[in-house]
């Protein structure tokens, strides 16, 4: 599968001329106020890694040596464009030379979808994003980009976004936490949640959302408990941020096939590991091993 979607990847790209490298054009990221764009840094990303992953193991799959070497060429040509000073990464090649929102004018009516107020072709032609596109691709793939270019996302991109779309605010929330912005984190969640248990509202009246419900999770274990997944980091790492309204938070947790429950309160996350082998794990800048059936405790102040 890993071969025949990188032989895909080959003949879906295009090389324009006067480019030096390869495009995908006519494409729409998360994003899907965005549809038709050239460029999409999340797709580009998602793409080269792909490549890159065929490369590396595509002899296993009934790839050519010639082959595995033009997914690799490919995958490092792969432009992710920013803008003219360099520290915002694009949504896409044009994003910034489309069109303002005008939100205070044409959004009167906050509490119902943007989308409900405008046309969408007006929508197709503005800077308005359904949900998180380049903070997506940095929640996935947080190690590989600096604090400076997530915060300058995070900065450019959510007054541009209307969380018309309840895959939205758990993402904004997870990274929120992840820059120390506690109550916009906080407030991102109470969002999030709000989707199925906000009964004023209607809650889950005409079914749940199911994949807010995912992100309730993620919010907790990838937010506020700070795990990084295996794409990642090697080890079991985490980077408690336990929001000033909850005492404590557990939950249990399986990291590559160690079982173990994870309890964080203000002072202390205490590590207890159900599975048959000792397991390292490290808060951030202290290691620790958890040794087969005991709790070790790592101190937070």
């Amino acid at each position: 599968m890993i071969v025949e979607t990188a032989r895909y990847w080959l003949d879906r790209i295009d090389w324009r001329k006067g480019d030096d490298y390869p495009s995908l054009l006519g494409v729409m990221g998360p994003d899907e106020y965005t549809p038709i764009s050239n460029n999409n840094a999340y797709t580009n990303f998602m793409v080269s890694y792909a490549l890159n992953l065929a490369a590396e193991i595509g002899q296993f799959g009934g790839a050519t040596p010639a082959e595995c070497k033009q997914f690799k060429t490919i995958a490092e040509k792969l432009p992710i464009m920013r803008s003219q000073n360099g520290k915002l990464i694009l949504q896409c090649e044009e994003f910034e030379k489309y069109a303002e929102p005008r939100f205070d004018e044409l959004w009167k009516d906050r509490s119902a979808f943007f989308a409900s107020q405008v046309t969408q072709e007006r929508i197709y032609r503005s800077k308005c994003l359904k949900q998180a596109d380049v903070l997506m691709l940095m929640a996935l793939f947080y190690d590989k980009f600096t604090h400076e270019e997530v915060q300058t996302a995070w900065d450019y991109y959510l007054q541009y976004t209307t969380h018309d779309s309840s895959l939205s605010a758990g993402m904004h929330s997870i990274m929120a936490f992840r820059l120390g912005l506690e109550d916009e984190a906080w407030d991102m969640f109470q969002h999030c949640k709000g989707h199925d248990l906000d009964v004023y509202h209607g809650g889950a009246s005409e079914g749940i959302h199911i994949a807010g419900c995912g992100a309730n999770w993620q919010i907790i274990v990838f937010g506020v408990a700070g795990i990084r997944t295996a794409l990642q980091s090697d080890i079991l790492y985490l980077e408690p941020k336990l929001p000033k309204q909850w005492k404590s938070i557990s939950f249990p947790f399986v990291w590559q096939g160690s079982s173990l429950i994870i309890t964080i309160d203000k002072n202390k996350a205490v590590i207890k590991n159900n599975s048959d082998k000792n397991i390292d794990i490290k808060i951030f800048s202290v290691i620790n091993c958890v040794p087969v059936g005991k709790e070790v405790i790592f101190n937070l102040k």
